[in-house]
């Protein structure tokens, strides 16, 4: 007879199954072509670009967003900070990323029910034997 698992590896496994699903599930869904308007470089007129957020997926709310520049603020002639976005890429435009948090419920879920199900399965062939001795 097998004894049994105790539940805080098992825990400690749905956790770490379920973030790295999470995360892959949202990755697999976010996958686009980076493009760069015309195919140009981007010019700004500001001496300086401070940040720049490509254009993606909010991990949060899967919204698809544009690509975004803030710049400006970095010196005495670059002026006040500002900040630009782009479009949406048309590749972007109707689709939806999974959310993080909702991936990571779901594979939660299933790995939860997974893990349920192998220990019921284990206690009926413990019980099977016992009940015909």
């Amino acid at each position: 007879m097998r004894p049994h698992t105790p539940y805080l590896p098992r825990l400690v496994f749905v956790v770490v199954l379920a973030s790295a699903l999470g995360l892959g599930i949202y990755l697999a869904t976010t996958l686009h072509g980076i493009t760069l308007g015309d195919g140009g470089p981007v010019l700004w007129t500001a001496p300086c670009i401070r940040d720049e957020v490509a254009a993606g997926f909010d991990p949060w709310t899967g919204l698809p967003h544009g690509r975004t520049f803030v710049f400006g603020g970095c010196g005495p002639l670059s002026g006040p900070e500002t900040s630009a976005v782009e479009p949406i890429p048309a590749d972007m435009v109707s689709r939806r990323a999974i959310p993080v948090p909702l991936g990571i419920a779901l594979a939660a879920s299933a790995a939860i029910l997974y893990l349920a199900w192998i220990d019921a399965r284990d206690s009926a062939r413990h019980r099977a034997p016992e009940q015909s001795g």
